[in-house]
């Protein structure tokens, strides 16, 4: 949005900057959203929804409030005739995620004769829509879809999403941080400690403590963080207590060291805040991998995935298929005997002797 928010739109945007910034995992998250958007775009129906590329992988919605099974209405439906949404068709032939009205991609006649459109959104009184992307990815396109029965969405109502959807983006990302901080707490790669609101150190696991030490080159002073880091914490919270302005969306601190990259995410709660930290290794050397059971092949897919690359990502690196990578991943986790990709890297960082 060019011109200035007036006070009233630039107080509700910032309340809900506030609680999406809050301490929350992605069930959380889903649930927040979908509560605090309507308070800045009304909207009669507001719906998270998560689609894999992948057809293998089944759709996710979250409407609030939820959508009642009648006259044979079902999520199965929508999720069948889902890949004729003219939203979901623009995004996936351009990758554009900005906030977009139905109406501003095809007109009411062509959009009344869609298949989702007569065997599900009509049924419940869906006739104008505003969607948002908010988690760009090769995997899932997911994203807020705001519904009216009656009137269509305003230019200001579509630049407000605008302006909302970066947090939101970012929001997302801490909460996908923390869920899978939370999966896989004493394995993962992924690390954290809480801090008071004057940003004194509460808990910290000595891990964590270690690998802060390292990167910026300074000790704690007793519950005190090294003083660059404070220095950030600080800025992050004065962005979000003014109120003249929106503030640029929370981004992670990076920082690059000898032995790879540290991601630090700092998240609101209540009575502390929280600081997730993720040491991405920089060089991975496949071949020590083998000598714990698994194939070459399957030591370079683990090793492309210790390094951050997505499913989708280490088949384009190989030349694969996405279903031959799950294969790959399924023989994976049955050899270090985990289930999941986090705990797969975790098993593999203890193995290269990366974490203790």
């Amino acid at each position: 949005m060019s011109q200035p928010l007036p006070s009233r739109d630039l107080y509700a945007v910032l309340d809900v900057v506030r609680a999406c910034y809050a301490f929350q995992t992605l069930e959380t998250y889903r649930s927040l959203v979908t509560a605090e958007v309507p308070k800045v775009v009304s909207c009669d129906i507001v719906t998270f929804f998560e689609i894999p590329v992948s057809p293998s992988r089944s759709a996710r919605f979250f409407p609030n409030p939820p959508v009642h099974h009648e006259r044979g209405v079902s999520e199965e439906i929508l999720v069948r005739h889902m890949h004729e949404h003219p939203r979901l068709v623009h995004y996936r032939r351009t990758g554009d995620g900005r906030a977009l009205r139905i109406s501003d991609l095809v007109d009411r006649s062509a959009f009344h004769r869609l298949r989702v459109y007569n065997e599900f959104l009509r049924l419940v009184d869906v006739e104008y829509e505003l969607t948002a992307g908010l988690a760009p990815s090769r995997d899932v396109a997911a994203g807020l879809a705001l519904c009216r029965s009656r009137r269509d969405f305003t230019g200001r109502e579509l630049a407000l999403v605008d302006v909302l959807r970066p947090h939101l983006i970012a929001a997302y990302r801490n909460a996908q941080a923390l869920s899978a901080l939370e999966d896989e707490l004493a394995r993962a790669s992924r690390m954290m400690f809480t801090l008071t609101p004057h940003g004194r150190v509460q808990g910290v696991h000595e891990r964590a403590r270690l690998v802060i030490e390292r990167y910026f080159g300074s000790t704690f002073k007793g519950d005190t963080p090294p003083e660059p880091l404070s220095r950030w914490l600080r800025l992050q919270k004065a962005q979000l207590l003014g109120t003249d302005d929106l503030p640029p969306p929370r981004a992670p601190l990076v920082l690059e060291g000898d032995r790879g990259t540290l991601v630090i995410r700092f998240i609101s709660a209540a009575e502390c805040d929280v600081l997730v930290l993720e040491e991405r290794p920089k060089r991975i050397d496949p071949g020590p991998l083998q000598a714990h059971g698994l194939t070459r092949r399957e030591a370079e897919v683990l090793a492309a995935q210790l390094r951050g690359s997505s499913t989708s990502e280490v088949g384009a690196q190989f030349g694969m298929r996405r279903r031959t990578v799950e294969k790959h991943l399924e023989h994976i986790y049955r050899k270090l005997a985990v289930n999941s990709r986090t705990g797969a890297i975790a098993q593999a960082l203890r193995l290269l002797g990366l974490i203790g």
